[in-house]
C-alpha cells in the first residue's frame, strides 16, 4: 500500500465533509488500490458510503460514529436502522457488501421495492420493512436461510413468491395490511413458523397446506374475503392444531364449523364483526379459551356448552340478537368479564348471579325492566 493511498483512507476516516469530498475528488487515481482494499470498485464505494452517510441522523454527520473509521473495512456493521424518513426512496445494489448484517429495518420510509442483492446479506436475521411501497418480494429472499423474521406489513404487495418456502427458519412473517389474493403451497414447507399475520388483504384462497404448519400458534385473517371459499377451504384452517390465538374478524363468515373443536389449545378467539347466526355445541372442546370475541355478530342464543370453557375469563357478545344466556353460564369458574351490550334483552339473564369471579358486568342498551336481589351474590 502506497504512502498516498493511506493518506486517502485517512480522510475517508476523518469524518470530517470536507476531507471525505477531497477524497472522493482524488480517488479515481487510485481504482485498483480501492479494489484490492475493499474488495469491491471505486463506485460501488462512493455509492454506499454516501447513501449510509445522507441518511444518518445529522448531529453525527462530524461525530466519530459507526459509518466513519474505514467502516467496510475496519467495522462491522450489523444493522441498519431507518424510521420516518420519506426520502428514503431505494435501497442500493451495493449493499450486497455489508456481509455481516443482521438486521435490516426500513419502516414508513418510501421504498418501491427490495433490490435482489438483498440475497447476499445471507446472515440477515430480521427484515423490517412495513409502512412503505413495496409491490413485490424479490425471489432471492429465499438465499436467507438464517431468516427468523419476515415483517412487510402496510404495503402493495400483490403477490408472494414461492421461494417463500425456502426460508425454512421463518418463525414470524407479517404481511398484512397489503393487497394479497391468494398465498402460495409452499408456505407449506416453513415447518418452523409460528407466527403468521396475513389480515386485511383480499384473500380469496386458502391452500390446503397451511395443515403442516404444525408449529403455527398465531394466525390472523382478519378484514379479508373469507365468506366466498367453500366451508371445506375454511376447514384448513381447524387443522393447525397447536394454534393458541386466531383471528378471523370482518370476513362476513356466517357458519362456524363444528370442527372447530379440533383447536382445543386456542387460548384466544376472534371472531367479531361476521354474520354468525350461530355457535356449535363443539366449542365446549375449547378448553383452554380465555378470551372469546363475538361481538357485531348475529347470535341469537349461546349454546349451553359455554358452561364447559372453565378457564375462559373474557367474553364479549355484545351487539348480537340475544335474547337470554343458558343458565350454564353460571358454571363458568374464571368468566370475569362480560360484554352483553346492544342486544335484546327483556330479563335479566339468571344464570350470570352463579358467575361468582365476575368483575365487569356490561348490559347497557338492553330492554330489562328489573334486576333482581341475587344479584347480590356477584361480591367481586
Amino acid at each position: 500500500m502506497t504512502k498516498e493511498f493511506e493518506n486517502l483512507l485517512d480522510l475517508l476516516k476523518s469524518n470530517v465533509l470536507e476531507n471525505i469530498t477531497l477524497a472522493f475528488n482524488i480517488a479515481p487515481n487510485y481504482k485498483t488500490e480501492f479494489e484490492a482494499h475493499f474488495g469491491m470498485s471505486l463506485k460501488e464505494y462512493q455509492e454506499l458510503y454516501l447513501y449510509l452517510k445522507a441518511h444518518e441522523r445529522q448531529e453525527n454527520w462530524f461525530e466519530d460514529n459507526e459509518y466513519g473509521n474505514d467502516f467496510l473495512k475496519g467495522y462491522v456493521l450489523d444493522e441498519i436502522q431507518y424510521q420516518d424518513q420519506d426520502n428514503i426512496t431505494f435501497i442500493p445494489k451495493s449493499i450486497k457488501y455489508l456481509k455481516e448484517l443482521k438486521l435490516l429495518r426500513y419502516d414508513n420510509c418510501a421504498l418501491s421495492h427490495l433490490p435482489k442483492e438483498i440475497g447476499k446479506l445471507t446472515k440477515l436475521t430480521k427484515i423490517e420493512a412495513n409502512g412503505n411501497a413495496l409491490q413485490e418480494i424479490p425471489k432471492e429472499i429465499a438465499l436467507l436461510q438464517e431468516l427468523w423474521e419476515l415483517d412487510l406489513h402496510n404495503n402493495q404487495l400483490a403477490n408472494i413468491p414461492k421461494e417463500i418456502g425456502q426460508v425454512e427458519n421463518l418463525t414470524i412473517l407479517n404481511l398484512c395490511w397489503n393487497k394479497l389474493k391468494n398465498i402460495p403451497k409452499e408456505i407449506g414447507n416453513l415447518v418452523y413458523l409460528q407466527q403468521l399475520d396475513l389480515g386485511n388483504n383480499e384473500l380469496e384462497d386458502l391452500p390446503d397446506e397451511l395443515a403442516l404448519l404444525t408449529n403455527l400458534t398465531h394466525l390472523m385473517l382478519s378484514g379479508n374475503n373469507l365468506s366466498s371459499l367453500p366451508e371445506e377451504k375454511l376447514e384448513v384452517i381447524y387443522q393447525i392444531k397447536n394454534l393458541a390465538f386466531l383471528s378471523l374478524p370482518n370476513n362476513n363468515l356466517k357458519n362456524i364449523s363444528s370442527k372447530i373443536g379440533n383447536l382445543s389449545n386456542l387460548t384466544h378467539l376472534n371472531l367479531q364483526k361476521n354474520a354468525v347466526e350461530f355457535l356449535p355445541k363443539e366449542i365446549s372442546e375449547l378448553k383452554n379459551v380465555s378470551h372469546f370475541y363475538l361481538q357485531e355478530n348475529k347470535l341469537k342464543e349461546i349454546p349451553k356448552e359455554i358452561g364447559n370453557l372453565h378457564k375462559l375469563d373474557w367474553l364479549q357478545i355484545n351487539n348480537n340478537q340475544l335474547q337470554n344466556l343458558p343458565k350454564e353460564i353460571g358454571k363458568t369458574k374464571k368468566l370475569s368479564t362480560l360484554f352483553l351490550a346492544n342486544n335484546q334483552f327483556n330479563v335479566f339473564p339468571c344464570g350470570l348471579v352463579d358467575v361468582k369471579k365476575l368483575y365487569f358486568l356490561d348490559l347497557t342498551n338492553n330492554q330489562i325492566l328489573s334486576v333482581p336481589k341475587e344479584i347480590g351474590q356477584l361480591k367481586k
